[in-house]
């Protein structure tokens, strides 16, 4: 096959390009198992703030019932949002009016929802914050080395295309080693 070109330098570009492929595949492996930890990870505390917050929104909603204004301040007016970016702005606004506001508070300590209580809701919801901003970080850097992955596996499948190409045209008569190569030959 060197009369066609594939001396051991040309073989060695194959080689090289096989590497690559197989080195990106094992960065998006790891990415792809990192992904599901940090998914986990940001399920879980969406989760915990999602019931803490409509536990919240049900007491303050009975504690400001006569007050639609504060209602309407409060965000809880109205069904929360199923975006997640909206709904995630109308709890760190809930939250934030509660912790600032010294009449609310009074109010739902009446109903034994304390400040305390308040501030370590607001820790979460930071935390949800982190774990969110994680999850699509990871989410993009897996994209990227999977789009990665993928250009230098076409590289690589042109380049075995030209190879298989040559093999079948420089050994057409010899049968044997083109099988080795995992081609079939017809009898």
């Amino acid at each position: 096959m060197e009369n066609s070109g594939y001396n051991e330098a040309k073989l060695d570009e194959g080689k090289i390009l096989l590497k690559e492929v197989k080195e990106r595949c094992n960065i998006v492996t790891d990415f792809e198992k990192n992904l599901r930890i940090a998914s986990l990870a940001y399920k879980k505390v969406k989760q915990q703030v999602n019931l803490t917050y409509n536990r919240h929104r049900a007491i303050t909603k009975v504690a400001m019932d006569t007050n639609k204004p504060a209602l309407k301040i409060l965000r809880i007016d109205k069904n929360p949002p199923k975006q997640f970016a909206s709904w995630l702005q109308n709890v760190s606004v809930f939250y934030q009016t509660i912790a600032k506001d010294n009449g609310y508070q009074k109010k739902l300590d009446q109903f034994n929802l304390y400040k305390d209580e308040i501030e370590k809701s607001m820790a979460t919801l930071e935390k949800l914050k982190k774990s969110y901003e994680s999850y699509y970080k990871i989410k993009g850097l897996k994209e990227d080395s999977t789009k990665n992955r993928n250009e230098i596996m076409d590289k690589l499948s042109h380049w075995m295309n030209h190879f298989y190409i040559i093999a079948r045209l420089e050994l057409k008569d010899r049968p044997q080693l083109l099988e080795s190569l995992h081609k079939t030959v017809k009898s």
